[in-house]
């Protein structure tokens, strides 16, 4: 590591321990690997993205979460992209948008590569300026830095093609098609002569190449994976939930890989450990009281399965994912949820009175080769993290 991106690291860190994040990206879940890319592009120059996955543990309620930390992050970007404003989202636009009125903090509309010509927006981002990674020119990641901080990058002492641009997972740099402007979005208000725009103080980041470079002693998250502990012991107990017809693949070879871990007893799926001839409601029930944690495997049918009649799954009270995971919620075990095959997140709306909550914990996507073991890997620390705060004293 360069003596720059160290001191770009101790400057991450130091606002990451004070709560000071520059901005929340406010997302579609369909669309977070590229808001990921671009987090870690704004992390390279200093700024520090406030994103779920990187500050929400898996499995717990967001709202209170969000709203703590809501109130401590300078910007929102609200991304767009071909699935458009999801309905998690919108939750999160709203609540923002009272802190934006009470404290005047920006809010940046950010068009994806894949947006539409004309996208839906909100309402009340339609009238603001935005940030267009659809075009090469003005440079998207320049002009989010400058809605983020306030501070205009000086363009003449800028090299030509030194604009940083957000490089995809496999290190190839996105090819955004050009197109159109939005023909809504109105001229910044600094463009127009009859209403100038009123200037406000603006704190003066330090530059990366100020600071000194953290001593070798302070904590620095690892560049590689943890070691994990053996088998049993130190993991928790782990429920899966799926269903057969929508994933059955994903979940056995998920299972395969938690079980070299986990260890045989402290894992449990519906397949494997309902006996024959047992009343199954009353054998998960007893299940769960010995779990830590439920991992709900959701993929892109698990909404809208039907029975033989045509009936949607979810909807039959005695149908036995739902039997799980209400069981699961009403005696207050964690869930995560586990997005699988490109599924999104089922709306509250999409679920059934008992499942609802299932809508408002935060889960995590696993994908298929090559970022499969990579995404398990997040898991298996996340799972430990919850053991450790399930069974403090060593259970």
């Amino acid at each position: 590591m360069s003596t720059h991106e160290q001191a770009v690291e101790q400057l991450l860190e130091e606002k990451r321990a004070e709560g000071r994040f520059d901005v929340f990206l406010c997302h579609n879940s369909a669309d977070k690997s590229a808001v990921r890319v671009i987090a870690r592009s704004l992390r390279s120059r200093g700024i520090l993205p406030w994103l779920d996955e990187w500050e929400l543990p898996p499995g717990q309620p967001w709202q209170p979460l969000l709203e703590k930390q809501i109130g401590q992050i300078r910007s929102a970007a609200v991304f767009v992209g071909l699935a458009g404003v999801g309905p998690w989202q919108e939750q999160e636009i709203y609540g923002f948008l009272r802190e934006f009125v009470a404290r005047r903090s920006a809010v940046i509309p950010v068009l994806l590569d894949n947006a539409p010509s004309t996208p839906d927006l909100p309402i009340f981002l339609r009238a603001m300026t935005y940030v267009d990674f659809r075009l090469r020119e003005p440079d998207p990641m320049v002009r989010l830095e400058w809605g983020i901080t306030g501070v205009r990058p000086d363009d003449p002492l800028r090299p030509e093609g030194a604009a940083q641009r957000p490089v995809d997972e496999d290190g190839a740099a996105p090819r955004p098609t050009p197109a159109p402007r939005l023909p809504a979005a109105p001229a910044p208000l600094a463009a127009r002569k009859d209403k100038p725009r009123p200037t406000r103080p603006t704190k003066t980041r330090p530059s990366p190449a100020d600071i000194t470079p953290a001593p070798a002693h302070v904590a620095r998250p690892p560049a590689t994976p943890i070691s994990l502990p053996a088998p049993g012991g130190a993991w928790p107990r782990v429920f899966i939930s799926y269903r057969r017809s929508d994933s059955s693949d994903v979940t056995g070879r998920l299972h395969d890989r938690l079980s070299a871990k986990l260890g045989p007893d402290n894992l449990f799926t519906d397949v494997d450990s309902i006996p024959l001839g047992v009343d199954f409601q009353k054998h998960v029930a007893a299940i769960l009281t010995k779990i830590d944690c439920m991992l709900a495997v959701i993929g892109r049918d698990w909404v809208k399965t039907t029975d033989a009649a045509g009936r949607r799954r979810l909807d039959d009270p005695a149908d036995l994912v739902r039997i799980e995971i209400e069981t699961a919620l009403a005696r207050q075990v964690t869930v995560i949820p586990l997005l699988v095959q490109g599924a999104v997140m089922p709306t509250e709306a999409e679920l059934p009175p008992g499942l609802r909550d299932l809508a408002f914990r935060n889960g995590m996507t696993v994908r298929p080769n090559p970022d499969f073991h990579r995404d398990v890997d997040r898991l298996e620390h996340h799972l430990l993290a919850l053991a450790a705060r399930a069974r403090p004293s060593g259970d």
